[in-house]
């Protein structure tokens, strides 16, 4: 882990080149200085997206399908949300989506072995942020804190 200063301009850059499938839509985004690791914040937020791409269908729908990504400056750290319009998981599975190798029942019919969000939890915490998995309404989202430089 390599966590160095890194402007949040630059969080667009990263969040692109995750999504090859161009569905983001990428909202404000305050500027400011970041403590992080860039390589492992790109593995974190391209793990993300591949989730949305595999289990809310946008690869299936690209077309009419978004997900939506938003920031803000919240204390010491920035707030970064994405969120997609798929089907979320079942509340009893939120807590577990995070641990290592766990898949969900939605998962059955799809390629992967649950390391996905166990590994962008596990960088984030490393660079002293925090992430968590919710339901929308519609949809599924992760937030991330990340801490602010200085």
């Amino acid at each position: 882990m390599n966590v160095v200063p890194f402007p949040s301009d630059k969080l667009t850059d990263i969040i692109k080149t995750s999504d090859y499938l161009g569905v983001t839509r990428i909202g404000h985004i305050p500027g400011c200085l970041l403590q992080v690791d860039p390589m492992r914040l790109a593995q974190g937020i391209d793990n993300i997206i591949a989730n949305s791409y595999k289990y809310a269908g946008v690869a299936d729908n690209a077309a009419d399908f978004a997900i939506d990504v938003s920031a803000e400056i919240a204390g010491q750290g920035m707030l970064l949300v994405l969120r997609d319009y798929g089907p979320g998981v079942d509340r009893d599975e939120l807590p577990l989506l995070c641990r290592k190798y766990y898949r969900g029942k939605a998962t059955e019919n799809k390629s992967g072995y649950g390391l996905g969000l166990y590994i962008s939890h596990t960088l984030i915490e490393r660079m002293g942020g925090r992430m968590e998995c919710a339901n929308a309404d519609p949809g599924f989202l992760v937030r991330i804190w990340i801490k602010l430089d200085g």
